[in-house]
């Protein structure tokens, strides 16, 4: 029971620092998406913001090269990490939030 115990406590902190860790990354994505915008619209409401196609743009990218700079540092047998576009067909204009990567390890 004691080993069950730890395992569930472990995956409970793990959980956790995952999520703190996605936080942050989406955070800084945005914040890289701002800046990429024209300065007057970078105070605007995100509300107002997700309907720019060019800031979706912007935060998809920037929080693809993010993901992958965390993966490479966090697993040592990552040795590239690349951007999949499966979204070829799909409407650029319609993001369903989703990020697609493909992870080459050793």
């Amino acid at each position: 029971m004691t080993i069950l115990k730890n395992r569930l406590r472990k995956e409970s902190i793990l959980e956790n620092d995952f999520e703190q860790v996605a936080n942050a990354l989406c955070e800084a994505a945005l914040n890289d998406a701002k800046g990429q915008l024209h300065p007057l619209l970078q105070n605007a409401e995100l509300e107002r913001l997700d309907q720019r196609s060019e800031f979706i743009q912007a935060f998809k990218s920037a929080l693809e090269q993010r993901i992958a700079r965390k993966l490479a540092s966090w697993l040592p047998g990552v040795e590239a990490v690349f951007r999949f576009d499966e979204t070829r067909t799909e409407n650029r204009e319609s993001w369903n939030g989703s990020v697609h990567l493909l992870v080459m390890v050793s």
